[in-house]
């Protein structure tokens, strides 16, 4: 969907799904002072390590920053405070991965259903 938001790159610090790099590119941001609000990271574990850092930062989530974190894993429960997070069909998602290794012939794009599990990491909008 298009949105007319153009993407600008120092908005965006990369990593790679893990916690260290979500606590290295929260650090980033951090410190290029930018006046965000709000981060969505890839992952539950990078966003977790997004919160670390922040809470070493002395930032209270979420009155000085919300994080928002993808795969509704268990690490989203254990995180304080919990993480708010995009959850997937993960068994429709395998469902879908094992009819399309039967029939190879298959063309048609596959949307799978999100949802959001809505914890206390975002303010509430």
């Amino acid at each position: 969907v298009d949105n007319a938001i153009p993407v600008q790159e120092e908005y965006i610090s990369y990593g790679d799904f893990h916690f260290q790099s979500g606590m290295t590119a929260m650090q980033k941001l951090f410190e290029q002072n930018l006046g965000i609000t709000a981060v969505f990271a890839a992952s539950d574990e990078m966003a977790a390590g997004a919160i670390a850092y922040l809470h070493s930062k002395k930032i209270s989530l979420p009155e000085g920053m919300s994080v928002m974190g993808y795969d509704d894993t268990l690490d989203a429960e254990m995180t304080f405070p919990a993480l708010t997070t995009v959850r997937q069909p993960i068994e429709k998602m395998g469902e879908w991965a094992m009819e399309l290794l039967q029939n190879k012939d298959h063309k048609e794009n596959i949307i799978l259903q999100h949802s959001i599990a809505e914890r206390d990491s975002v303010v509430d909008a």
